[in-house]
């Protein structure tokens, strides 16, 4: 009876954990394994990355816009992640102190957000559920940036028709030189 009942528990708890990660696939990253926190590359399972390589482009900041990415972040992450930032896995560099998560924003020449993939420690998973990634994502997509603050080139020189550039940002800062949000 005990090996019926266990059995049945199991089964329930494989059963919830395959319907609690619908929306994305969690792969540990290869360059994270020797590391004690590895980290989780969350990618979306309905939807494919339209870019390749080749259609990279460069992304070049104009001053001041380190102030807007971060505050173009805080303005996505803050209403989704508002219960949970106190909980994410912080470091510390030399003035700022930001969360390990990152999202990786593809963003075409008209500062459409069109892929996005995401990087969480182990810790952080226990926090960042599928579905709150998954409304996180969503208000990823509706965001535009702002392309006043850089200039958009392709790597060869030539039209940008169909490029996009990434941002590699921490989910929440919570400091940035020296400045609370």
């Amino acid at each position: 009876m005990k090996a019926i009942i266990t059995f049945f528990l199991l089964f329930v708890s494989v059963l919830s954990y395959g319907q609690s990660e619908k929306y994305f696939d969690y792969r540990i990253s290869k360059s994270s394994r020797s590391q004690v926190d590895s980290n989780y590359l969350v990618t979306p399972k309905f939807e494919v990355n339209p870019y390749k390589k080749g259609d990279m482009g460069l992304y070049n900041p104009k001053y001041p816009s380190a102030e807007y990415v971060r505050r173009f972040m805080n303005n996505v992450t803050i209403a989704v992640l508002k219960d949970t930032v106190e909980m994410l896995a912080y470091r510390s560099d030399k003035d700022s102190k930001s969360s390990q998560a990152r999202a990786i924003l593809y963003i075409d020449e008209e500062g459409n957000v069109r892929y996005i993939y995401i990087s969480i420690t182990k810790n952080d998973k226990r926090y960042l559920s599928d579905a709150l990634l998954y409304e996180l994502y969503q208000k990823f997509k509706a965001a535009k940036f702002d392309m006043s603050v850089c200039t958009f080139e392709a790597k060869d020189g030539g039209s940008t028709a169909g490029k996009c550039f990434t941002l590699v940002l921490p989910l929440y800062t919570k400091i940035f030189h020296n400045k609370a949000l």
